[in-house]
């Protein structure tokens, strides 16, 4: 379903601040106004971040490509016995029913099951057709139910959500997901019954909900400690043969609403969500992620996460919350925030991150590798990523806002849905942002800002491009920049004269420094669009004086550069030094964010050379050329 809402990119608050010593604080972290908004559905593995539309929001937005069942003939029996595809969504209410038997139902759009509706695939498939990750999902709400019974649940290639609640059922018998991982969410009294099936996915549990897998195989289970609950528990590892029950078989235990019995069940993992209020102490097993939750209207930093940590003690490092890990295994670290909620990330190496209902998230100085799923903001979130990089896909629904300020995309172009905006501002992307209907993505970004001459005609190369999905009323008009000193920033010294001719990676401007002198300057890069608002990005970039003689050999500058970057655990980081004249003696370190000097060499008149980093725990180092008073410094990131 395309929106049909449109967007307004304003300025709020002033330009983006890319100094050294600039507070977050002094980030706007919203470009994107929405002026209406169109209503969809949940996009989240976290159905529960949002209000559920019943039956009349959502029979009020069906097009004519939509199949319902039992409006308006309440108790209606649809059986479905041919192969069949629904270009839009399916919606089941009013004690409708729809059962595809021996079938293939494939759709191109969500599937509601409301006011005791019913969901059979009896013998058969229920296929999506999506385009990215959790762009279609079930939802089954009031007394409604799904059953599939000796079928096959097809994802499409992309993670499916479900959201199970109020009193509804899921049940599957002798059925399997295949093509991606459904994420399926229970709150309030749901429930699921599974019996000799596979390839389940994964599982979250909230409130008072129900959940027994018998003989089934391929499962993840988010087990969630909730505000004010106790708990000390060991996993039962990947496989129950007999029976195992959560809470129940824990050692000790207290505030858990939910119940869920496994028995003769096999390759089995085990997830933590961690919401503040919650105490407990974790022992001999083995997670393969571990989630933090914060809701409400708080504030909370986080800083020092690292995937794959195998810590004999750890404390989760959040205030708000006591949850200790006594000899186990983490393998991925993952974090949410819903409602008002603003979280920091500092330091840290993590699988996921998501910003859902107002919430506002930073992350600095950190790595979202993608292990855990992906990074991305939805209704009204706004997400910044300030000097850090991702592996992750990267996605922006909704009316939502992600920016990139001074950090790379590695391996996934950035995707703009419904009204959602992608910003990238002096950061490194392997490929443009792809945007659908209604959405935006920004480019803006001045990719060398290193030292420059003054007396100089300067090329300036960079990127500056507005991308809007085909519904969005706004485009691309002009851009120039101009440049002023640090210290005096309202005093232009230079202006450029307007582009109309928008440009990727490659020569934005030609910057006279004439009669400019040496120090901080700093270069604004501004963006006219069709709204007559005007988009800036700052850059400082510091000029040097010109110098015409040749300098000395000892008097060049320092000069250290290190690769791959970020660099894995089993491998070596290749150095390369120039020191300030050939034969002298230095010394290379590495130290930890602590200030620890884990490693430290010495050498004379060398080139380059290899720095073994096995035995180093992942996460993020200094490393540090050192020559006699003088030094230079490059920040690095190990890796599992």
């Amino acid at each position: 379903m395309k929106p049909n809402a449109i967007i307004l990119l304003l300025l709020l608050g002033g330009t983006l601040s890319a100094g050294a010593q600039t507070l977050p604080g002094e980030l706007p972290r919203r470009l994107v106004a929405p002026v209406t908004s169109a209503t969809g559905p949940a996009h989240s593995p976290f159905a529960f971040s949002r209000e559920i539309s019943g039956a009349e929001d959502v029979l009020a937005t069906a097009a004519a490509e939509d199949l319902v069942v039992g409006f308006p003939n309440p108790n209606e029996i649809r059986v479905i016995s041919g192969d069949l595809d629904v270009d839009g969504n399916v919606l089941i209410v009013n004690n409708g029913t729809l059962r595809v038997d021996g079938a293939r139902l494939r759709v191109r759009g969500n599937v509601h099951v409301f006011h005791a509706g019913t969901l059979e695939v009896l013998e058969g498939s229920l296929e999506f057709a999506p385009t990215y990750l959790y762009q279609y999902g079930i939802t089954a709400a009031n007394t409604s139910a799904l059953w599939l019974r000796n079928s096959v649940l097809q994802c499409g290639g992309y993670n499916v959500s479900c959201a199970v609640t109020d009193t509804a059922a899921l049940r599957l018998d002798g059925s399997s997901i295949s093509g991606g991982v459904l994420t399926t969410t229970l709150n309030e009294w749901a429930r699921i019954d599974a019996a000799g099936s596979s390839n389940l996915g994964e599982m979250l549990f909230f409130d008072s909900t129900r959940g027994s897998f018998t003989n089934c195989d391929a499962l993840l289970s988010w087990l969630t400690l909730p505000a004010a609950s106790t708990l000390d528990a060991s996993m039962p590892g990947a496989q129950v043969l007999g029976e195992w029950h959560f809470p129940d078989s824990a050692a000790l235990q207290t505030g858990f609403g939910y119940r869920i019995s496994y028995a003769g069940s096999t390759n089995l993992r085990w997830g933590l969500m961690l919401e503040a209020g919650s105490e407990a102490t974790l022992r001999d097993s083995d997670f393969l992620a571990v989630g933090g939750l914060f809701r409400g209207g708080g504030a909370a930093e986080v800083i020092g996460l690292v995937n794959n940590a195998t810590p004999s003690s750890y404390a989760y490092p959040a205030g708000d919350r006591d949850v200790r890990f006594e000899n186990c295994r983490v393998q991925v670290w993952n974090l949410y925030a819903l409602d008002n909620f603003r979280l920091g990330v500092r330091n840290s190496i993590i699988g996921e991150v998501l910003a859902m209902g107002r919430s506002d998230v930073l992350l600095q100085t950190s790595i979202c590798d993608g292990t855990g799923g992906y990074a991305g903001t939805q209704d009204q979130a706004t997400m910044l990523f300030l000097q850090s990089q991702l592996s992750a896909p990267v996605i922006a629904r909704d009316q939502s806002q992600l920016t990139l300020l001074l950090s790379t995309v590695q391996s996934h172009a950035p995707h703009a849905a419904d009204n959602g905006v992608v910003a990238l501002f002096h950061s490194s992307f392997p490929g443009l942002p792809t945007v659908e209907a209604g959405a935006a993505a920004v480019i803006m970004g001045i990719d060398d800002r290193a030292a420059a001459p003054v007396e100089s005609d300067v090329p300036l190369r960079g990127s500056v491009r507005f991308l809007a999905g085909d519904d969005l009323p706004i485009h691309f008009i002009s851009f120039w920049f101009d440049a002023a000193r640090e210290d005096n920033p309202e005093e232009l010294l230079y202006v450029a004269q307007p582009s109309i001719r928008e440009r990727v990676r490659d020569t934005i401007g030609i910057w006279d420094t004439r009669g400019h002198v040496p120090g901080n300057h700093i270069v604004r890069l501004h963006m006219r669009i069709s709204t007559g608002d005007t988009i800036s990005i700052p850059a400082v970039i510091p000029l040097a004086a010109v110098n015409t003689a040749a300098a000395p050999a000892e008097a060049r500058p320092l000069d250290l550069s290190a690769w791959p970057n970020p660099v894995s655990k089993d491998a070596a980081l290749q150095i390369r030094v120039r020191p300030s004249a050939p034969g002298s003696r230095f010394s290379i370190s590495l130290t930890d964010m602590l200030g620890r000097t884990r490693v430290r060499r010495h050498a004379e008149g060398a080139s380059a050379l290899a720095l073994p980093v096995d035995g180093l725990p992942a996460g993020s180092y200094l490393l540090r050329l050192t020559e006699g008073t003088r030094s230079v410094t490059r920040r690095i990131h190990i890796i599992p």
